[in-house]
């Protein structure tokens, strides 16, 4: 496994992770209460030079210290988006939602919420961009 930070504008951090199962980038971003950082994801393998089996999460990640039903209130909401890219089929984006449940939180994926497919959203080439720049540390 190969790792490393990489170097960004303004307030944003993130690192990045290649190995067998492919290639990951996180950014981060600090966030207003109730949250604690905003987030993105960035997955996908190598096929051929070309980026595949891409993924995308974007979400708040809240700050759990806080009571949840002080930070947030008692409805379900939407946090983030997970989104799967399959230059085939498009795009598969289901929601990631936050709920108080009693003093804690509830995180993650629900039913109150549908996730959406987007067939006209199959174009992988902004994770071939990450595929260009990460690709070069694979042999260091």
């Amino acid at each position: 496994v190969v790792t490393g930070k990489l170097e960004l504008e303004g307030d944003l951090t993130g690192t990045f992770a290649i190995g067998a199962s492919g290639y990951r980038v996180d950014v981060m971003a600090p966030a207003e209460s109730p949250h604690l950082a905003k987030a993105a994801y960035f997955g996908f393998e190598d096929q051929f030079g070309r980026a595949s089996h891409a993924s995308a999460t974007v979400q708040h990640h809240p700050n759990t210290n806080r009571h949840a039903a002080n930070a947030i209130g008692d409805r379900e909401q939407i946090v983030g988006w997970s989104l799967g890219v399959d230059p085939a089929l498009g795009t598969h984006a289901s929601p990631i939602t936050m709920q108080a449940q009693g003093s804690g939180w509830r995180i993650g994926q629900s039913d109150s919420f549908e996730a959406r497919d987007y067939a006209w959203i199959a174009n992988t080439s902004s994770f071939d961009a990450w595929l260009a720049l990460l690709k070069p540390h694979v042999s260091k």
